[in-house]
């Protein structure tokens, strides 16, 4: 909607995806009304990128924001052919207007408290504890990446890396990661079977594989594969 852009306006959404880097927080909001004149309009989602200059206030997936701001196309700043393509890269996610919001002018106007984005915040607090690991920075966006299926913080260089050498399919995530996750599992949860509780292992198996896809964000990949664990998981517990 041409009519809102680069206009200062209040604006509502829901909060899809947030990152922190270097006191910089973006968030990701689905921005579904705005208020002008003192009335409240809806619109087709808008998915907007918001960057805040602070820490504060606490948002979370799946809260619904308020702010005051003015929306704008993002534009491409290249100035060499070989730079990252910006533009690209967002349009690719369904992004295509940016806003920076002053802290002041944000706020959490409902806290959501769903289960579902409970387990989709859990993926922050994951890439959180990978980030603190003693391990190479090469060796940390590897492992977020495929553990988390959070690209973000893979540079660009290393993008045309794995591409150029054939493997970039192992960074996103499929049925081998779920393979392998349930492989873990398995090894985890052993002892329970052992003591003659195997449906209480693959009962077991089966939530933890879910709450898995839902913390990655339900892609088609990843919800397949689970979907066929799930199915294989039942088959053995009704023989």
């Amino acid at each position: 909607n041409e009519s809102i852009l680069n206009r200062s306006k209040t604006f509502s959404g829901i909060v899809s995806s947030t990152k922190t880097t270097d006191a910089i927080r973006n968030i990701i909001v689905d921005i579904d009304s705005y208020i002008d004149s003192g009335s409240t309009h809806s619109v087709p989602s808008i998915k907007s990128i918001i960057h805040i200059p602070s820490l504060n206030p606490t948002i979370e997936i799946g809260d619904r924001v308020t702010f005051i701001g003015s929306l704008s196309k993002i534009k491409d700043k290249r100035d060499l052919p070989d730079e990252f393509d910006i533009v690209k890269y967002y349009s690719n996610n369904g992004i295509y207007t940016s806003s920076f919001v002053q802290p002041e002018d944000i706020h959490v106007s409902t806290e959501n408290k769903s289960l579902y984005y409970k387990i989709q915040n859990y993926r922050d607090n994951i890439t959180h504890i990978i980030a603190s690991l003693p391990i190479s920075t090469g060796c940390i966006e590897f492992l977020n990446t495929t553990i988390t299926g959070d690209t973000s913080m893979l540079t660009e260089d290393q993008r045309i890396k794995y591409s150029t050498s054939g493997l970039a399919h192992i960074l996103a995530l499929s049925g081998l990661h779920i393979g392998i996750i349930s492989f873990f599992i398995a090894l985890v949860l052993f002892p329970i079977d052992i003591l003659g509780w195997r449906k209480a292992r693959y009962i077991t198996t089966i939530i933890l594989l879910w709450i898995y896809a839902i913390m990655t964000g339900l892609s088609p990949s990843v919800t397949r594969a689970v979907i066929m664990a799930t199915i294989f998981i039942i088959a053995q517990i009704i023989q």
